[in-house]
């Protein structure tokens, strides 16, 4: 059996890309992703296709039959080791058989847009997950959240707003890396009555 190359493809736009990542997408014969995934090959159109929307362990069967013979690639969005499908990947396959390749993380990239060093950040994801995210900014503690269409960048504003917590401010990343991008920063009460992209990047601070 090949390894199985998990290759982390960055925020989107082929700029953030690393040039490592590219040559190893051209590599290989079978790639695992979703549409956005599998457009970071560009033009490329050798490969064989295994979609993300199958059901989990028939995708993990397919993967493994792949790997008996051809380079599989399973691509990721952002980071291969950030919320990506390297935990589910991991519960099938055994280290061995898995090749990790980084990227850039969408809660790098807003940080980096923000001019704000994450070293001290607290940070976690809501795209179904939950997580007391609450209690670090009421310990006024530089705050970085993934988000998903429920728990959405007004949903967090709200929370803010409900617990009287005014005094911070909020950045909203959409579509980042994206020709359409969008980074706004505002205090939760201006938050709380807008609409986002649901799959968009929040950082919570205080001045």
């Amino acid at each position: 059996m090949k390894s199985i190359k998990v290759l982390g493809i960055g925020p989107g736009h082929p700029d953030y890309l690393l040039p490592i990542t590219k040559r190893m997408i051209n590599e290989c014969e079978v790639l695992v992703g979703g549409d956005r995934q599998i457009s970071a090959r560009g033009e490329e159109d050798h490969q064989e296709i295994i979609p993300f929307s199958m059901p989990l362990e028939a995708m993990m069967e397919k993967i493994r039959t792949a790997a008996q013979t051809l380079q599989v690639g399973v691509l990721v969005s952002g980071d291969a080791g950030y919320y990506s499908l390297l935990a589910a990947l991991r519960r099938f396959f055994s280290d061995d058989e898995l090749d990790v390749y980084p990227g850039i993380s969408s809660m790098q990239y807003l940080f980096a847009r923000l001019g704000l060093p994450w070293s001290e950040a607290k940070l976690g994801s809501l795209h179904g997950r939950s997580w007391d995210w609450m209690e670090d900014v009421k310990k006024r503690k530089l705050i970085g959240l993934l988000t998903d269409q429920k728990q959405s960048p007004a949903w967090i504003a709200n929370q803010l707003v409900e617990a009287g917590i005014q005094d911070c401010w909020m950045a909203v990343g959409e579509n980042l890396s994206y020709g359409n991008e969008k980074i706004e920063k505002m205090r939760p009460d201006e938050a709380s009555q807008r609409e986002f992209e649901a799959l968009s990047v929040v950082v919570i601070g205080y001045e």
